[in-house]
């Protein structure tokens, strides 16, 4: 029996034949797998760099925004201890000072960067309007991208801790009267005059009111003079003759901040305060003619007499009314003595002497009482 071989051929392209190849679907595959891979390596890389891009972003915004805030705190502070900020006012409402950019805020380090600062004060009332209505603007600007910049701003108003006429008043104030019957007696309590030749003087009452007792009077050479007695126009409180716009709050704020230079006296001082005060007697000197101080009884500390041969520059202030000053013996102020309501006893060898207060008050003002005007605060 015949075998019969039959072979099946594949026609070619050519028209020829040849055997299957399976390899060119392999590499089609893996060259578009290749292709989808490196895209999507791409597109991750890309989304990977954005994120980047906007978390730096982020951080220098939060950094140069700390560093705005950072340079306006600093400036208001700065303001408050400037002897005269408008050296350079050529007048009227909303003139711009020279720019001035304290040296300790020149440049801040945030840790991306670092952030150039540059504060301006503008006043916005006239020249010597107390108080003033300030605008402090800060601005920090990175060094490496000045693109990246922020702007504060606040109001304050700055004034002076004393009004012009306490700042040159006479050796003793009281705000109503030394009563007939006040006990103003023993040994020689004596004033001495300054420029004004005043001696004692009264914000809410009349000369006639004023009992000289025992009190002597002198000039600067040592003189014995009449005493003359002085008495307020227009008064407004003994309070508001001497501090004018500033509340008790704000001055308990400065003797917090400085407290050797003003210093507030309550009950509680003797054992938290910054000099010594045993309850009953101020015994501390203070100040010099050239650096002046305040201190201030609050009722609560009664009216504790100064003697002991102390020795005070300043303003001393009794907010206690009615008080009866015993055993002043020895004590000396040079400036002025102030007392709430009517003076009913002063004696012994106390000394008060005129003494211009130019450290708070007018061109020689050391230092303002800066407040930052509620709602004011804004960024850009």
């Amino acid at each position: 029996m015949r075998n019969l071989i039959v072979q099946r051929f594949k026609p070619s392209i050519a028209g020829g034949y040849r055997a299957p190849q399976r390899g060119m679907a392999t590499l089609m595959v893996t060259l578009i797998l290749l292709i989808v891979s490196t895209l999507s390596a791409l597109a991750v890389s890309r989304s990977v760099f954005f994120e980047q891009k906007v978390t730096g972003s982020d951080i220098r915004n939060k950094e140069v925004y700390a560093s705005a805030i950072g340079g306006l705190d600093y400036g208001v502070e700065w303001l408050r201890d400037q002897v005269e900020v408008w050296s350079d006012l050529v007048g009227g409402v909303g003139t711009v000072n020279a720019t001035a950019t304290p040296d300790a805020m020149a440049s801040t380090s945030q840790g991306v960067d670092t952030y150039d600062h540059f504060i301006t004060y503008t006043l916005l009332t006239e020249a010597d309007t107390e108080p003033a209505l300030i605008k402090v603007t800060s601005t920090a600007t990175a060094q490496n991208d000045s693109q990246v910049t922020k702007t504060v701003e606040v109001y304050v108003l700055q004034s002076s801790l004393l009004t012009p006429s306490a700042a040159d008043g006479p050796p003793l104030l009281v705000e109503n009267c030394i009563p007939a019957g006040a006990n103003i007696v023993g040994g020689t309590p004596n004033i001495t005059t300054g420029a004004s030749g005043y001696a004692i003087g009264t914000v809410d009452g009349t000369t006639d009111c004023i009992n000289e007792g025992k009190f002597d009077a002198f000039d600067e050479n040592g003189n014995s003079i009449p005493l003359v007695k002085v008495a307020a126009t227009n008064a407004t409180g003994l309070w508001g003759s001497i501090f004018g716009n500033l509340t008790e709050t704000d001055f308990q704020i400065m003797a917090r901040d400085f407290p050797a230079k003003f210093v507030y006296v309550d009950s509680s001082y003797s054992s938290t305060g910054y000099y010594s005060f045993n309850g009953n007697t101020w015994h501390e000197d203070l100040g010099s003619s050239t650096n002046q101080v305040i201190l201030y009884f609050d009722s609560s500390a009664d009216c504790p007499p100064i003697n002991g041969g102390t020795v005070i520059y300043g303003l001393v202030y009794f907010e206690t009314e009615g008080c009866t000053g015993n055993g002043w013996g020895g004590g000396e102020i040079h400036g002025t003595t102030a007392i709430e309501g009517d003076l009913n006893k002063f004696n012994s060898n106390a000394s008060l002497i005129d003494l211009e207060l130019d450290n708070f008050s007018g061109g020689n003002t050391n230092y303002n009482f800066i407040s930052m005007v509620p709602g004011s605060w804004r960024d850009f």
